[in-house]
């Protein structure tokens, strides 16, 4: 399994990454200064025409600021139209949210490529994930004509292609890294996801692309709806959130090895019951499976599955009602049921970021020793005292100078399990070895060190 994801590791993933994400507002110029709750809580205006354009900038710090240190957020879904996103785009990158820029148009397939300048200035402002399509096994994605043409695959690959050139070029011009992404499917459609995706991975084969998509990834959407999250996708039964392993295995079945899967519309929407045989999603079961999916970054989803973006954050926009009962936070339609309409999920995350937040380690990664071992606690200290003091006659230094070392930082005290040692850093000119060494105060005879 290490092998297969190994290049994985290459791939940009947020700072104490967690896999926990959401899905931003449905309109692709709608920003948080937009909810009269998120102005008065930080700005203190609660009339939108008494903002500044930097008291707008400000309220999407905070409240970038907010969804990372308060709820555990580090991945973003980000709709934009044109670069009109690019402000709340800064707030979140500030923040140390990996944001992935869906670049809106309307029925994007199969002609719409990326503008090159467009997608430029999304990297150079700290995105490095660009969606440029979405759901194209649905009619409404398509332009009509093309559609009924048939030969949805064939039409979709030649898109992507377009999409991949003019993204890899605008990488380049920015001197970033910038990845396209294969477009989500919309879980059953009207042209069947699971026919189209391994239909399109048939013509990558057939048409020997492989290596065109090395530095790609892949959008999914996993909603389940009405489906608890653990269980697995079956031959007749594609819409659990678990179909993301079918798609990893089509793609290791094409390319030899794992793309990145970034959910960028996954959990649940509170009233589903759309699959029989399962119960209704209650705002109780809405916040217990999406926690269940957050949890299952610790250790049980697949590492190729990057991230979950809950669908959906909140409706910024006071009078719009476009797929407003997914809304987490002030619920227009369902939230009547729950205080300020926000949903009992809400309060669940901010619970579950306080008790229970854990940074995801990937099968590639070592993780990090004990914060509370000697060595790492001694290691840690003589790297914060990298300044060269000279003096040989000291017992540290006597046995550093013997040992052909140079000491690079001044002696200093470490108290560890109430013992005291005294600790002095130092590196071989040559070999560049780093070593810490030390003795328990009063053993002076008893030097020892450890390797940095």
């Amino acid at each position: 399994m290490t092998t297969t994801y190994t290049r994985l590791a290459a791939y940009p993933r947020p700072p104490n990454d967690n896999g926990w994400g959401f899905h931003s507002s449905s309109g692709a110029y709608e920003q948080p200064w937009m909810s009269e709750a998120w102005r008065v809580r930080f700005s203190g205006k609660s009339a939108i025409q008494s903002l500044t354009d930097a008291d707008k900038r400000h309220i999407m710090r905070e409240y970038a600021r907010m969804l990372h240190d308060e709820y555990g957020i580090r991945w973003f879904k980000l709709l934009a139209g044109g670069t009109a996103q690019l402000d709340f785009l800064d707030a979140l990158v500030e923040a140390g949210i990996e944001t992935i820029v869906r670049l809106w148009t309307d029925r994007p397939h199969p002609h719409y490529v990326a503008p090159t300048e467009v997608v430029q200035q999304f990297l150079e402002h700290g995105a490095h994930y660009i969606e440029w399509g979405n759901e194209p096994n649905l009619f409404l994605e398509w332009e009509s004509t093309a559609w009924h043409r048939g030969n949805l695959e064939e039409q979709l690959l030649d898109q992507i292609e377009r999409n991949l050139e003019t993204i890899t070029t605008a990488a380049l011009r920015a001197g970033v890294q910038g990845i396209p992404l294969i477009p989500s499917l919309s879980p059953g459609g009207n042209r069947d996801a699971r026919i189209m995706f391994s239909r399109l991975m048939h013509l990558i084969r057939e048409r020997n692309l492989q290596s065109d998509f090395t530095t790609s990834a892949v959008a999914i959407h996993n909603r389940p709806h009405n489906i608890p999250p653990h269980e697995p996708a079956t031959e007749t039964l594609s819409v659990t959130f678990r179909e993301y392993e079918w798609y990893d295995e089509q793609i290791r079945t094409t390319l030899g090895y794992s793309l990145p899967l970034l959910g960028t519309e996954a959990g649940y929407e509170i009233g589903d019951a759309t699959i029989p045989g399962y119960p209704r999603i209650t705002g109780d079961l809405h916040a217990t499976y999406n926690m269940e999916i957050f949890r299952g970054f610790r250790e049980t989803w697949h590492p190729s599955f990057f991230c979950a973006c809950m669908w959906l954050i909140e409706i910024y926009e006071k009078n719009s009602f476009s797929f407003a009962n997914a809304a987490w936070w002030y619920n227009k339609i369902a939230g009547g049921d729950y205080p300020e309409n926000i949903l009992p999920a809400v309060h669940a995350l901010r619970e579950e970021a306080a008790q229970r937040l854990f940074v995801r380690t990937m099968p590639w990664e070592t993780p990090p020793p004990p914060a509370s071992s000697f060595a790492d606690i001694l290691l840690a200290e003589a790297n914060a005292r990298q300044v060269i003091e000279f003096n040989p006659n000291a017992a540290l230094q006597q046995r550093i100078f013997a040992d052909g070392f140079v000491p690079n930082s001044p002696e200093f005290a470490l108290e560890f399990e109430g013992e005291t040692f005294i600790a002095q850093r130092a590196e071989h000119l040559q070999s560049g070895e780093v070593r810490v060494y030390y003795v328990k105060q009063g053993e002076w005879a008893q030097v020892k060190f450890i390797r940095g």
